[in-house]
């Protein structure tokens, strides 16, 4: 294969040395190139001079029109040949003979029944090394919490992560208000989500479960274990939505004081944090400085008996207080 060939079938870039260049100068200024001179093939393979038909030994531009007609037309035909031979590989493939697909391959497992759905899960937490990812678009029952609890203060005192949605009405259920106050007061991050939203488990990056409908408990209708990387990662972005959408909740534990402590500007800055912007966003828009803001949530901080930079804990009372509707 040429030097052009290889250009125009894509596998090097299109483009000349710089000895091709100064000897296609050379060539225009009427320069007599003698054979062999570093370039002059590489010119010649291209198409972009030709021999002088009236001077023998002496080279010429050649129209750069056709040339590059040429070098479009040779382009089509290596897509044509390309095109083709996609069709042979799709053919030649499909009619070899294939084993029967097993159960769970393919990343994907359907799950008929509870105990099914449990055993994965158990088994992922086991050998879990980061984070559980839960949401619960349906109430959960009281027994349900109680079993699970043990064993979510056990991943937390172990240094894992553990995030959950629940529903908005999930605020004034009892049974869930003690696990969200229970699991926060050691590290976990709980939200509540208004809306209809899939029901889901992920763990680390290895495991997904889903339910086989949404909005229906997982056991009614069987849930989809995943395993697949692709699609685990799929659903961690869905995931990732479906929180950013969400208020912080600590199950109550949090009261918010009795007399007002937001100030028109903090309530502009709070509204900021809950869009997802950096202090230096919020500041350019309140048109003060960066400090400023600081010195806000700081007094802010003070105001509801906060930790400094539980960013957190402040927006779980600003989720649920009524300043939220000033202004």
């Amino acid at each position: 294969m040429t030097e052009a060939d290889i250009a125009t079938t894509g596998r090097a870039p299109l483009r000349l040395s710089r000895e091709a260049r100064t000897v296609h100068e050379r060539i225009q200024y009427g320069e007599a190139i003698p054979d062999g001179e570093p370039g002059l093939d590489e010119l010649l393979e291209l198409g972009l001079i030709v021999r002088d038909p009236i001077k023998p030994g002496r080279y010429v531009e050649s129209d750069l029109h056709r040339a590059e007609r040429t070098h479009i037309e040779h382009q089509r035909q290596v897509i044509a040949s390309a095109l083709d031979r996609m069709e042979q590989v799709h053919s030649f493939f499909s009619g070899l003979p294939r084993r029967q697909a097993q159960p769970g391959e393919g990343g994907v497992e359907f799950l008929a029944s509870v105990q099914e759905a449990s055993a994965a899960i158990a088994t992922a937490l086991d050998e879990m090394t980061d984070e559980v990812l839960t949401a619960h678009p349906l109430e959960r029952p009281e027994h349900a919490l109680k079993l699970s609890l043990p064993r979510d203060l056990q991943l937390l005192s172990e240094g894992k992560k553990l995030r959950t949605i629940y529903p908005e009405s999930a605020r004034s259920r009892g049974p869930e208000n003690a696990w969200a106050a229970a699991v926060t007061a050691h590290g976990a991050e709980v939200r509540t989500l208004a809306g209809g939203f899939q029901r889901l488990v992920i763990v680390d990056r290895c495991l997904a479960l889903v339910a086989n409908s949404i909005g229906r408990p997982m056991p009614a209708n069987g849930a989809y274990k995943i395993t697949h990387p692709a699609l685990i990662a799929h659903l961690r972005e869905l995931y990732e939505d479906q929180w950013q959408r969400a208020d912080p909740w600590m199950g109550g534990r949090r009261r918010p004081p009795k007399d007002t402590v937001t100030t028109t500007t903090t309530r502009a800055i709070l509204r900021g944090m809950s869009a997802g912007k950096k202090a230096s966003q919020i500041a350019k828009e309140l048109q003060v400085s960066v400090r400023t803001v600081s010195n806000h949530l700081t007094r802010l901080y003070r105001a509801l008996d906060i930790e400094p930079g539980n960013q957190f804990a402040l927006g779980e009372w600003w989720a649920s207080t009524e300043e939220r509707k000033l202004d």
